[in-house]
């Protein structure tokens, strides 16, 4: 043989041997999948209003039907009359909620003497900023106007009050406030 053709077999053999150990020591690497985006709900709203035995009578009660404002009037006339009611705060949406913000009405301090209005979850606990509301669950409030027991009322205070209690959940995801 020739030395060009020994030349020329051996630089074939070496690319072939090259080829074969790139191919032997490469890898491809791939990640494949699918991904569905839903569109999440946010549906919390009041159910279940129930209102204690013991209660005076409202003269007005609506709930409206959205579900997200409870409206009543009540007329307390003697020491030891009160209004109570639990309700539930449900979740049926797809997101965890949290509180944003409580405002609830505050007396002065004449008025705090004679009446008392508290909104607490159903075991006396205080709803407070920040509190989680889980997507498909409820947290039950209890809401109670009384007249304290042994309050004793001027003449000249007779008269209406307002009150009012919100609450302003908020969805937990980034940027959900």
């Amino acid at each position: 043989m020739k030395k060009i053709d020994r030349e020329r077999i051996l630089l074939f053999t070496g690319i072939s041997c090259l080829g074969i150990g790139f191919a032997i020591l490469s890898s491809q690497l791939e990640i494949t999948g699918k991904a569905v985006i839903s569109k999440n709900v946010w549906d919390i709203h009041f159910d279940n209003v129930v209102v204690s035995e013991d209660s005076v009578q409202a003269t007005d009660f609506t709930f409206d039907s959205e579900k997200m404002d409870i409206n009543f009037s009540i007329n307390l006339s003697n020491p030891g009359d009160k209004y109570e009611f639990s309700v539930d705060v449900v979740n049926n949406g797809t997101i965890d909620a949290k509180i944003a913000s409580v405002v609830k009405t505050e007396f002065t301090e004449e008025v705090a003497e004679y009446l008392d209005f508290q909104v607490t979850y159903i075991d006396g606990t205080p709803i407070q900023k920040d509190d989680i509301l889980q997507k498909n669950t409820s947290a039950k409030y209890k809401v109670l106007i009384k007249y304290k027991d042994n309050a004793v009322l001027a003449d000249d205070n007779n008269g209406n009050l307002s009150l009012g209690f919100a609450v302003n959940y908020v969805n937990v995801l980034p940027g959900g406030e």
